[in-house]
């Protein structure tokens, strides 16, 4: 019985990532190499690896001059569409075109029997599908989430919104099956694209990656600790420092008793 073939894609991969889905999908990876598949792992916007990983990862990174040029022509090209708010969804998406596509031709190398794709810059509609593969896609983002007004003194483009939301829409063909990691994603996916049957699998935690300093506990009892609440990517603002208002608002609302 041959070896089932599976490749992840995620835009980095440790040991340098930018963002929580590249720590999940190197996470998975792993966990699918322990159970004797045949794992690659594929990065659209990252080359800090090493020699010794080549044969299981594959990185690709467009040079700074060319990134830096594309970021300068769709400021330019932004100016026709929204002066108010800047494009930050659509950009990531436009981003991943060069690398979605490089992506493409090394999977297709690798000729995966699953592939396994993040939604963040629509990266599934560049890559495609390839040839008798099941590809699995994993909403990590939807761009839905950051609509007005759940953040604190930003107000979004919507125009940026959508065009990403359609561009995503567009790579929704391209998937076998579709898993969040989440109830409240998968909430957010039926309520941006529809009725369709979503999976709920949580995110992988590699327990060996995980590094946690040791502080000295608190002598207070745990009924008279201060609420501790916990923001992903806290240091992105729209997900932290604007974020965090709703986040302790939606609480108090809940469960005042708890912070006030």
């Amino acid at each position: 019985m041959n070896q089932i073939k599976i490749a992840v894609v995620s835009a980095s991969f440790p040991p340098v990532t930018y963002g929580g889905v590249g720590t999940a999908h190197h996470a998975l990876a792993q966990l699918l190499q322990k159970h004797n598949f045949s794992v690659k792992m594929f990065s659209y916007k990252d080359i800090q690896g090493n020699e010794r990983e080549k044969d299981q990862v594959c990185r690709f990174k467009l040079p700074r001059f060319i990134s830096t040029f594309l970021n300068i022509l769709i400021k330019i090209f932004w100016r026709f569409f929204d002066k108010t708010a800047p494009c930050i969804h659509l950009k990531e998406a436009l981003a991943s075109i060069a690398g979605g596509l490089a992506t493409k031709i090394r999977i297709r190398q690798f000729k995966p029997d699953i592939l396994i794709v993040p939604d963040r810059g629509a990266v599934g509609l560049w890559i495609g599908k390839p040839k008798n593969c099941r590809v699995i896609a994993v909403m990590h983002h939807n761009p839905d989430r950051f609509r007005s007004p759940l953040l604190f003194g930003f107000t979004p483009s919507s125009i940026d919104i959508d065009m990403a939301i359609k561009l995503e829409r567009l790579a929704l063909k391209n998937f076998d099956e579709i898993v969040c990691p989440s109830r409240y994603m998968a909430e957010c996916f039926k309520s941006t694209f529809g009725v369709r049957e979503v999976s709920i699998i949580p995110n992988v935690i590699s327990i060996a990656d995980v590094n946690v300093s040791q502080k000295k506990a608190s002598k207070a009892p745990i009924k008279n600790s201060p609420p501790t609440i916990y923001i992903p990517s806290a240091a992105v603002s729209n997900k932290g420092e604007r974020y965090l208002f709703e986040v302790v608002r939606r609480i108090s609302k809940k469960i005042p008793e708890t912070l006030f």
